[in-house]
């Protein structure tokens, strides 16, 4: 049987959220950007990560970036 989208990423939520990660509310690029960081500093065990890395790791990897306008729902760890 073959799930939608909608379907797919509501299962995925459900199942991050029952690994204790939370969702955050992010409705500017400004906000999406600090929370990547702040994800970045805990997972790597980093902090705090230098804007330089930061600037090096968006450009490196994720050279399509461009949210202007949209908003966003993100996964946060606690």
């Amino acid at each position: 049987m073959t799930q939608s989208e909608y379907a797919l990423e509501e299962a995925l939520i459900a199942q991050l959220k029952g690994m204790e990660y939370s969702t955050v509310r992010i409705e500017h690029e400004a906000e999406m950007l600090a929370n990547l960081k702040r994800q970045l500093e805990i997972h790597n065990q980093i902090t705090p990560l230098a804007s330089l890395n930061l600037s090096m790791f968006l450009i490196t990897s994720i050279p399509a970036l461009y949210l202007s306008g949209r908003k966003y729902c993100a996964i946060s760890s606690l």
